[in-house]
């Protein structure tokens, strides 16, 4: 996975045509993006090219905001068209930790953590399931961590959709926060706490 984070002469999208035969070896499931064509807001906005069987994932949160904000759609059109066009379920990416001054020192070019959880809301009223993360072990305190179950778990009340939580272990090298990342003990009482926290998502 990469990205530009400023436009250049070489960015691209990537058509489906050169991976088919790396499609085919896929033991679960794999879906890729076909064609963006800006400006549509009917279900070819993406054509989601699926080759075996298994819940349809392709597009994460911030991806779907962004095609909001860039076509001046609101998020439930876009779930909407997404959906029609044969999206399954949401990632879950992106989450990080919801806590806003944490978030502004570890993510502030991503969506906010109210957006992420608006989207996975809406989403969930639509019938569609998603996946919830958390991305811990660097700058948060644990105070930011229940604060984080504690949205999940009260969006999981409210609106029913969750299918697992999976707790992200900050990975130390090739980036600017310089933390050390979790210790082993510290990711086995991250797996309890959100165990016993989250006993309303299934897994």
């Amino acid at each position: 996975q990469f990205a530009y984070v400023e436009r250049t002469d070489d960015e691209y999208v990537a058509g489906v045509a050169p991976y088919y035969h790396r499609v085919q070896r896929v033991a679960d499931q794999l879906t890729v993006i076909d064609d963006i064509e800006a400006g549509r807001s009917d279900d070819a906005i993406v054509k989601l090219a699926v080759y075996t069987p298994g819940p349809v994932a392709p597009l994460a949160e911030a991806t779907l905001a962004h095609f909001a904000d860039t076509q001046g759609l609101d998020e439930a059109t876009v779930l909407e068209d997404m959906r029609r066009a044969g999206l399954d379920i949401l990632p879950g990416g992106g989450a990080e930790v919801f806590a806003p001054a944490m978030r502004a020192k570890l993510c502030p070019e991503k969506i906010s953590g109210e957006r992420w959880l608006r989207i996975h809301g809406l989403a969930h009223g639509m019938g569609m399931r998603t996946n919830c993360t958390m991305l811990f072990g660097h700058v948060e305190s644990w105070e930011d961590r229940i604060h984080h179950l504690e949205r999940l778990r009260e969006l999981e009340d409210e609106s029913p959709g969750f299918v697992c939580f999976i707790p992200l272990a900050y990975q130390p090298r090739n980036n600017e926060l310089a933390a050390a990342g979790p210790t082993g003990e510290d990711y086995l009482r991250m797996i309890s706490l959100s165990r016993i926290f989250l006993d309303n998502i299934p897994h």
